[in-house]
């Protein structure tokens, strides 16, 4: 059981430090208006979101995912503060379980 929980963990502190860069990465293809590498960021990120149990990120990514796809900067910038938001919420609970 140990060895699953070492894993476990493992793969939660990735899936956090793997996100933070894609988000910072999402705020930075916004400034630079591409709508095509964010849909691909938000793809990706949606799965890896799946995949972990991370419900809330995995619909913000797919709003963000099909926002782009309108280049509706507005509209991004506050999804990616909703991503943000929930990114940081999820981290701490994390964390706290984690302790």
């Amino acid at each position: 059981m140990m060895g699953e929980e070492t894993l476990l963990k493992e793969l939660l502190a990735l899936f956090i430090e793997q996100t933070r860069l894609d988000i910072e990465g999402l705020f930075e293809l916004l400034e630079q208006k591409d709508f095509i590498q964010i849909s691909h960021v938000c793809h990706a990120l949606k799965g890896a979101a799946s995949n972990i149990g991370a419900n809330k990120l995995n619909a913000i990514c797919f709003k963000l995912e099909l926002a782009s796809g309108s280049t509706d900067i507005s509209n991004c910038l506050e999804l990616m503060q909703e991503l943000n938001d929930e990114y940081v919420a999820f981290k701490s609970a994390i964390e706290h379980e984690l302790k």
